[in-house]
């Protein structure tokens, strides 16, 4: 999953501290721990607030990647 979210995140030239603050969480921890694979299956709150501050759909996260 993360790579789908890195490839969006440089389509759109913003960085992953960027995106931590735009899902609205405290903390940037969040985002960072699911880049680094701590966080295997994130909530379906993360994934939305993930999409939205992409401005992408949840289907862009949906199947494809098995190895994330």
């Amino acid at each position: 999953m993360w790579n789908t979210i890195s490839s969006i995140l440089k389509t759109k030239s913003m960085s992953v501290f960027e995106l931590s603050k735009l899902t609205g969480y405290a903390q940037t921890g969040a985002i960072y721990r699911l880049k680094n694979g701590d966080i295997k299956k994130p909530s379906f709150e993360m994934m939305e607030r993930i999409a939205d501050a992409l401005s992408v759909s949840m289907d862009v996260f949906r199947g494809g990647e098995k190895n994330d």
